[in-house]
């Protein structure tokens, strides 16, 4: 897969994507408008991803869900060019049909099967906790 980026005075540019453009800035200075920093979008790809896969898990075990909530909190070193040290994620699903006793299981499986998290976690510490809530009665 290919895609295209411009660099401009703003920031980058992405071409390509099937949403259209996606501007990547420094900073959010009323001048430049929208956009999206650099930093921002790395948790989001990982939570995005991390997301994506419980959704693939819970499908292929027909567990059916109301809601999932991802909550994020992420460290970063201020002595290291502000690099990321620990990313948490703590999944809330809201469910019937998903039992607290399978809890590890998914998390471990989301740890081992997310490609993003395979690709950083030797630089990132990625933490998952999860809790599941009663859902909604239909």
């Amino acid at each position: 897969m290919e895609l295209k980026y411009h660099m401009d005075e703003v920031g980058v540019n992405t071409e390509g994507f099937k949403s259209g453009d996606f501007p990547v800035v420094v900073s959010f200075e009323e001048q430049y408008g929208i956009g999206h920093k650099s930093g921002n979008l790395l948790v989001t790809s990982i939570v995005g991803d991390v997301g994506l896969t419980l959704k693939m898990i819970l499908k292929k075990m027909r567990k059916s869900y109301d809601d999932i909530l991802m909550l994020v909190d992420f460290e970063r070193n201020p002595e290291k060019n502000k690099r990321f040290e620990v990313i948490q994620i703590n999944f809330v699903i809201k469910s019937n049909n998903v039992e607290e006793d399978i809890k590890e299981e998914l998390l471990e499986t989301i740890y081992s099967e997310s490609p993003i998290i395979q690709s950083v976690c030797n630089n990132i510490d990625i933490k998952l906790t999860m809790e599941i809530q009663s859902g909604n009665e239909a």
